[in-house]
């Protein structure tokens, strides 16, 4: 249900390709890895999903599985800055230890949100998205 409701939230094509990838390579590495059994979750799973899957298995608390997936996404973000704006390798890394608090936050809150709270309707962020999936030349995929 969680999975559905995920992809069914993602605002553009792009965003929608990018979890189901992401979900897809994390069920087969957990999968080939013996970690788990993921067959029963389908054939389009959500990142989150399967990211939950292999944290359900592997017995890892919640709330440092949610730092992780929290820290996860940061370092992509800052990757991204790292390499494009240039933002040095060590400025990077600052950036990643400065925005350890802001984690911990965000994860506190996350964990008090009831299932009817939980929302990622940001839509500047979904029109932003709409337009650059269909840009000619673009560095990333997503």
């Amino acid at each position: 249900m969680w999975s559905e409701r995920f992809i069914a939230s993602r605002d553009s094509a792009e965003f929608r390709a990018e979890t189901i990838q992401m979900g897809y390579s994390l069920t087969r590495l957990v999968a080939e890895l013996g970690v788990a059994d993921v067959s029963r979750l389908g054939a389009e799973v959500s990142l989150p999903t399967a990211f939950a899957c292999a944290v359900s298995a592997l017995g890892i608390p919640h709330r440092e599985a949610l730092l992780a997936m929290l820290f996860s996404w940061s370092e992509n973000q800052v990757l991204v800055c790292v390499k494009s704006v240039p933002l040095g390798q060590v400025a990077g890394q600052r950036l990643l230890l400065s925005l350890a608090p802001d984690l911990e936050q965000a994860a506190q809150r996350a964990c008090t949100l009831t299932d009817c709270a939980m929302s990622n309707w940001a839509p500047g962020y979904s029109m932003l998205s709409m337009r650059h999936e269909v840009q000619h030349g673009r560095l990333y995929r997503s």
